[in-house]
């Protein structure tokens, strides 16, 4: 994000009292600093995130299920990072993932 997109984010969030993952990236979205398929990857980790704490409320999950929604929790997280991961670098830390939650 340039400083730009920083200074409108933070009137943003002054206005609206942003505090959800889809408010923030809805705005993203809006004010391109993300993609379309980006804001649907987003969204869709939402849904499943938000699925996997329901449903821990009410019962037990898979460790194998909860491990998924994890991953690409991570991968997420990693194509929003500011470090600016290369393809290669998100392939070699999911597959450490991968390794270590076996």
């Amino acid at each position: 994000m340039t400083s730009n997109d920083q200074t409108r984010i933070q009137l943003i969030k002054k206005k609206f009292k942003l505090q959800y993952l889809h408010d923030y990236s809805d705005i993203c979205y809006i004010l391109g600093i993300i993609d379309k398929d980006m804001y649907m990857n987003i969204s869709e980790f939402n849904k499943k995130r938000n699925k996997v704490i329901h449903e821990l409320l009410k019962k037990s999950i898979s460790p194998e299920g909860l491990r998924n929604i994890a991953r690409e929790g991570r991968k997420i997280q990693m194509i929003l990072s500011p470090l600016n991961h290369s393809k290669e670098d998100i392939k070699r830390i999911i597959q450490y993932f991968d390794e270590i939650t076996k």
